[in-house]
Parts: structure tokens; C-alpha cells; sequence
């Protein structure tokens, strides 16, 4: 090894210093939390979007939305009051 100072090419390849890896990771540690609230949000407000889109991919394996699986003339009553129709 030499006793020369590193020249300006070596020093911009180095890794940072420890004062500015604990910052880093200080920031990515504090920031995971609002982060994950902004993803969630996210998915919240595009919720009918990503709905509707989900609905139109799996139609073609749930025919039973596009038929009624009881007719018109079919009559419902509650057992406990028969007279409710």
C-alpha cells in the first residue's frame, strides 16, 4: 500500500460513513410505518376500482350472475309469520 491520500474517484466510490448509514437506516426504519399507511390508502381509495376489475375477470366462471336462480312466480314466507309473503 502507499502512503498517498486517495484521489476523488476513490473517495465518491466509497460506502458512507457510519454517521450517514445510521441516518439511512434510521429514515427507512421510521418511515416503513407511513409508507405502508400511504399503500394503504392506496388500496382503499381505488377499492371499486379494483373491484369492478375483479368482477370483470372472473364473470366468465360465475354464469350465475347473469341468471336468477329463483323465478318470478316463486313465493317466499317467514316461518315464524306465515302471513309475511
Amino acid at each position: 500500500m502507499s502512503d498517498e491520500p486517495p484521489t476523488t474517484s476513490e473517495t465518491a466510490s466509497s460506502p458512507p460513513s457510519n454517521g450517514w448509514r445510521l441516518l439511512l437506516r434510521g429514515l427507512e426504519v421510521r418511515l416503513r410505518f407511513v409508507i405502508g399507511l400511504l399503500i394503504l390508502t392506496g388500496v382503499m381509495a381505488g377499492w371499486p376500482w379494483l373491484r369492478g376489475g375483479w368482477e370483470r375477470l372472473t364473470a366468465r366462471w360465475h354464469p350465475q350472475h347473469a341468471t336468477s336462480a329463483v323465478s318470478g312466480d316463486t313465493e317466499f314466507f317467514c316461518p315464524m309469520d306465515p302471513g309475511v309473503i
